[in-house]
């Protein structure tokens, strides 16, 4: 289990093998697709596999940090940068 604490104040804890989960792998590379439709259904579908339960928290802290709003880039940002914390499973 990683727990850490984003600069914003969101505290995290993910399971250290979500880096390896192939659902993840195929979310990040379907973040890479042209079409904007399956950009927006991948974010969704990462923020589901890593956070799961908390989805409603980290929204809700981003929204207090964004005058009640809830920025598609910011969601990514912070999404991406708590997946980097999680240090690659080496086979």
């Amino acid at each position: 289990m990683i727990s850490g604490k984003k600069k914003t104040g969101f505290a995290f804890n993910v399971d250290s093998r979500v880096r390896n989960d192939w659902r993840v792998l195929r979310a990040i590379a379907d973040i890479q697709s042209k079409d904007k439709s399956t950009q927006a259904k991948a974010v969704v579908q990462l923020i589901q596999l890593i956070i799961g339960e908390r989805e409603e928290e980290l929204l809700q802290h981003i929204a207090e940090n964004n005058d009640g709003f809830v920025p598609a880039e910011v969601v990514y940002a912070e999404i991406s940068d708590i997946l980097g914390q999680i240090p690659a499973i080496k086979n």
